[in-house]
């Protein structure tokens, strides 16, 4: 008798759970949903515009790989020689490609970490292009 009744007590309570758990996943909670994410960043003004954005992008994803601690130390990195060498606020001629910065700048979160340390313009070839 006691083991039906523990029985029928778990069959009330694990749809009450599982209701629980679905109800917070919805996106006025802020948990990200199961949506696909659209990557279109803006076509930049300039080379250098599209520089940092490109610098912004690649260092946050250093950071969540755990390459570099923090955004400081990536973007030291990326500005030295052992990086891309930062930059250049003058080249304010616009990318020559569109479509090969938007590839490349959608393409860095989802890189495999390994992959990327190991080289930024191999692994992501499109990120050569579009200067």
């Amino acid at each position: 008798m006691k083991i039906k009744a523990i029985v029928m007590a778990s069959l009330f309570v694990l749809p009450v759970a599982l209701a629980a758990c679905d109800a917070t996943n919805s996106t006025a909670d802020g948990i990200i949903s199961d949506q696909p994410v659209v990557c279109n960043p803006a076509t930049p003004a300039s080379v250098y515009e599209g520089c940092m954005a490109f610098r912004q992008e690649l260092c946050s994803r250093f950071v969540e790989c755990g390459t570099y601690s923090t955004m400081a130390t990536c973007e030291t990195w990326f500005d030295g020689a052992d990086g891309f060498e930062g930059c250049d606020a003058t080249a304010t001629d616009a990318i020559t490609s569109a479509t090969e910065y938007k590839a490349c700048l959608c393409a860095i979160p989802d890189e495999v970490c390994v992959t990327l340390g190991e080289g930024v313009l191999t692994a992501l070839p499109a990120c050569g292009n579009w200067a």
